[in-house]
Parts: structure tokens; sequence; C-alpha cells
């Protein structure tokens, strides 16, 4: 008898946990947000982004290339690991764009965040022209 009590009780503190962890946050903010984001702001050419992720221990968790059309944007849902759990240390975000130019990004990833990848990105308020802008956005 007591061993069923201390079974249930087990089981029913996975569910709490559970409940609270993975349920709640998607219940009031909704699903996790992508990885990462890229949206090309340049009218008038192509570019080809290669996009690499290393986790804290510098090991190579992610790496695509995407061929993005003038005004296209793509984003990279995150693995499910990722949208559960709040990994601990930065993930750095090696960013090349047409083979020459390159951007490094670090952060935490968290399951409301997004790092947000802009090619040719124009400054709202100095008009300058960044070829590539990387930061990030929590919801």
């Amino acid at each position: 008898m007591k061993k069923k009590i201390l079974i249930g009780a087990g089981v029913a503190i996975i569910i709490v946990v559970i409940t609270f962890y993975v349920i709640l946050p998607y219940l009031f903010v909704g699903p996790a947000t992508p990885l990462f984001y890229i949206y090309n702001y340049d009218q008038n050419a192509s570019h080809r982004v290669f996009v690499e992720i290393f986790n804290p221990d510098n090991e190579p968790i992610f790496k695509e290339m995407y061929d993005l059309a003038p005004g296209e944007n793509v984003d990279c849902p995150k693995p499910v690991y990722l949208k559960i759990l709040w990994p601990n240390g930065e993930y750095r975000f090696e960013i090349t764009v047409d083979n020459e130019l390159n951007k490094t990004y670090k952060t935490r990833i968290y399951p409301y965040l997004t790092v947000v990848i802009d090619l040719y990105h124009v400054d709202p308020i100095s008009k300058e022209v960044y070829p590539v802008w990387v930061g990030s956005i929590v919801v």
C-alpha cells in the first residue's frame, strides 16, 4: 500500500513538473519562437547565407546554407530540446554571407528568444546600411 502511494506521488510530481515547464508557458505565451530568422532587405540582389551554430562546448549543432532572393526571408524552427529546456551557456552563431561577409553572435538560447539576421538592413535613424546585422528578440 505504501509503495502504491509513493508511485502515485511520483507520477503526480512528474505531471506537475511537465505542466509547469511545458504546458503552461505554451498556453500563456504560445509556441516557442524559431531558432533564427534571416531577412534579405536587399531588393536588388540574391544572397547566399551560411549559418553554423556551436553549443557552449564549442561543438557544432547546426550547419545550413540558404539562398535568399531579393526581399525573401526564412526561419529555422528550434529543435524540440531547445523548445522545452533552458540550456546553460552561450551559443555561438557564425554567419557568412556570399562567402565574404562574416559575423559572429553569441547568446543564450531560450524557448522565446530568436536570433535575427538582417542582410543589408537600413538603420531607420542614421540611414546607414549594414551588410550583415545580427541581434536577438524575446517575446
